[in-house]
């Protein structure tokens, strides 16, 4: 991919956010066309979410990212193996126990997108996943990794993502390896504040 297309692709992706948006007055603004449809299919996403958080849970962390649409990830997202995906968007949201902070659900609102041609980007489907998530100690010859394993409802739906520090999460790959990226996206997940 070229950089006029990551341009393309970024200025895409900024004029078609996963929320609202305040100024910087604090103002809040409406956002109309097809801007205004993509925000309340996610929000429609995330009213669905809520309905999975058993009672007596806690936010854990929002984390996301735009990224490539790699083998890795896409069992997770429910996107086919063969299906055209070149970019997914994730909001990933991780709840614990508000007591005694053991992990309890996620859910990952998810977008796919694919590019027709150097300036056209489709959206192929908005999926709400959810299932359990798990946090581990892994150890390997050089340090110990604080690791998150989601297993999502789907059959074959598994990821563990890496935590590269308290504020990024970075998918990896069966092997254990981190996930490369392109030169377009990355797959490291930040975390997100809310509005």
């Amino acid at each position: 991919m070229n950089h006029r297309n990551v341009f393309r692709m970024l200025l895409f992706l900024a004029l078609v956010p996963l929320a609202g948006y305040k100024t910087i007055d604090g103002t809040n603004q409406a956002l109309t066309g097809p801007v205004t449809a993509n925000v309340r299919q996610w929000e429609q996403l995330l009213q669905e979410a809520t309905q999975v958080i058993p009672a007596g849970s806690s936010v854990a962390g929002v984390f996301g990212a735009t990224s490539p649409c790699g083998a890795a990830v896409r069992p997770l997202h429910g996107v086919a193996a063969a299906g055209p995906c070149d970019l997914l968007n994730w909001r990933l949201t991780l709840y614990e126990d508000t007591q005694t902070h053991l992990p309890t659900v996620f859910t990952l609102a998810s977008e796919s997108m694919y590019f027709v041609d150097n300036r056209t980007i489709r959206t192929t489907g908005k999926r709400l996943v959810t299932g359990r998530w798990s946090r581990n100690q892994e150890r390997t010859s050089t340090r110990v990794s604080t690791v998150y394993h989601l297993q999502g409802t789907q059959q074959g739906a598994f990821l563990a993502l890496r935590l590269i520090h308290p504020a990024l999460l970075h998918p990896t790959g069966p092997d254990g390896t981190l996930l490369v990226g392109t030169a377009g996206a990355s797959y490291t997940l930040s975390k997100l504040k809310e509005l």
